[in-house]
């Protein structure tokens, strides 16, 4: 814990809860585990999306419920600051352990959840995975540098996307029969898939889940499982969201 405090300098959290218990209880929690992290605070969404644009934290603990504006929307709301930029990890804080409210969290671009209450160990942990050095940060998808391989052709821009998203090319579908071959143990489908998966990825300037579906593919034979893939599900479809919302948004431009 010591170790990962000292690299922790310089860097922002955003604490954002409407129960102002939770949040002193948050803060002191957090500064046990990491002294020398700055602390901002918020107590609804609206304030916490007029902090992110003043302080660019370096990862947002968000609550769900809460007056004036959601967690939900003011995590869609900093998604559409971001844009091209690096994107910021956002954890859910929630009270429910429902499946439908955690799939809301992912939905709307939040990248991890937390239960309250806080457990001090859990939220160490969380932190500890999602707090990185700035020049480690990659965004899930590097639109500048796709466009710019594309050489700026709308046309064709549009074309790569919807092949991205829908079809036998698609991150889903293919993502869902590597998963499949995982579960059954089928080496030679696992090799193929994420060996396809990995050309696709960086065919859409999708450097993490390049990244990850490398690492399957040169350690599957070392034996893989469903619950080695948390994190892969994860950013497959934070990938999908934002092809999603950028094909929308390349056909009104």
């Amino acid at each position: 814990m010591k170790e990962y405090a000292e690299n922790s300098n310089n860097q922002h959290i955003l604490l954002v809860d409407d129960n102002e218990i939770n949040l002193l209880l948050a803060e002191k929690m957090i500064q046990r585990a990491f002294p020398s992290l700055q602390i901002a605070k918020a107590s609804d969404g609206r304030e916490a999306v007029e902090l992110y644009k003043k302080t660019k934290p370096d990862v947002i603990l968000m609550d769900v419920q809460m007056p004036e504006m959601n967690g939900f929307e003011a995590t869609k709301e900093i998604r559409s600051l971001e844009k091209n930029s690096v994107r910021t990890p956002i954890i859910a804080l929630t009270a429910g352990v429902y499946q439908m409210e955690i799939e809301e969290c992912y939905a709307s671009g939040m990248d991890n959840y937390i239960n309250k209450p806080l457990k001090e160990e859990i939220l160490h942990d969380l932190l500890q995975k999602w707090l990185k050095s700035p020049e480690s940060k990659l965004p899930s998808i590097d639109f500048s540098r796709l466009d710019q391989l594309l050489k700026s052709d709308k046309t064709l821009y549009r074309t790569l996307l919807a092949l991205a998203l829908i079809g036998k090319n698609s991150i889903v579908s293919n993502y869902q029969i590597l998963k499949k071959a995982v579960h059954e143990q089928d080496k030679t489908s696992i090799k193929y898939y994420s060996h396809k998966l990995k050309g696709i990825a960086s065919s859409m300037c999708a450097e993490n889940l390049y990244l990850y579906f490398e690492k399957i593919e040169s350690s599957f034979e070392n034996g893989l499982s469903l619950a080695d893939f948390v994190e892969v599900d994860q950013e497959v479809m934070r990938v999908d969201q934002l092809l999603q919302q950028e094909l929308e948004n390349s056909d009104i431009r």
